[in-house]
């Protein structure tokens, strides 16, 4: 349970584990500190007890230390433990254990997800959980829910549970990458032509579907520049890669 502090005779609620915080929570103090060039502490006082920043930064500096007494919590690092099921809101959820068994549209929406949000994990975090979260014992599929209004209902988890989930996901795409990385270039560019025949192959099945709704043609769209965007990307690492002198021992 949170409590209530006083700052400059105004009252404010704050978190006294990381079971209080919320990943919206998570998210403006990821925002605000990215904001703050020079005084990323702001980030956290200001995101987990919602004080405005104007004011942190007119604050004498003892008034700013009992702020962050509350929020000891913090020199912990947030659980990460995997969560593959969860109740919230009044539902059911689960997770497939298996992201290569998800749907070819979920692969589409994270990848989507992260393009547009880039390296900030916690901005991108409410999107891959609205995707891999399914009600009705994971049967649920894309085409029955609304991905933004169910990743804006997710911003209220607590972070717990959220960074558990993201976690599971982000450790599986570290596999990936770490084998990548440790591969040559010619066994980098076997695994990455796989993956775009792959993804080839599953546009050609729903080109199948003449017409389509309007869903599955901005898929086929977005999905052609990724694999355009990839190759270029591909081709460009492997020549670097190749033209690298070797060091000498």
């Amino acid at each position: 349970m949170s409590k209530e502090i006083q700052f400059n005779n105004k009252k404010y609620q704050c978190p006294v584990s990381w079971a209080d915080v919320t990943l919206r929570m998570q998210m403006e103090v990821s925002t605000i500190a990215n904001e703050q060039q020079y005084i990323k502490t702001l980030g956290i006082l200001a995101g987990y007890t919602s004080i405005p920043v104007e004011e942190l930064k007119q604050a004498k500096i003892q008034d700013l230390k009992r702020v962050m007494q509350h929020l000891d919590f913090i020199s912990e690092p947030i659980p990460s433990e995997p969560v593959m099921a969860f109740s919230f809101n009044g539902h059911d959820y689960i997770i497939p254990p298996n992201i290569l068994e998800q749907e070819f549209q979920d692969y589409v929406a994270i990848q989507t997800a992260i393009a547009e949000h880039g390296d900030n994990q916690w901005m991108v975090t409410p999107y891959i959980l609205a995707v891999m979260c399914k009600r009705d014992n994971g049967e649920e599929t894309l085409d029955e829910y609304d991905i933004i209004a169910r990743a804006e209902e997710f911003k209220d988890l607590p972070i717990t549970i959220a960074n558990g989930i993201a976690g599971f996901f982000l450790s599986n795409t570290q596999v990936y990458k770490s084998i990548l990385m440790l591969s040559s270039p010619e066994v980098l560019t076997e695994i990455a032509s796989g993956k775009t025949k792959e993804l080839q192959d599953s546009l050609s099945q729903l080109r199948k579907q003449r017409g389509g709704n309007l869903l599955i043609r901005l898929w086929i769209m977005i999905s052609r520049r990724y694999i355009k965007s990839s190759n270029r990307k591909l081709e460009k690492y492997f020549n670097l890669l190749q033209s690298k002198p070797s060091k000498k021992n």
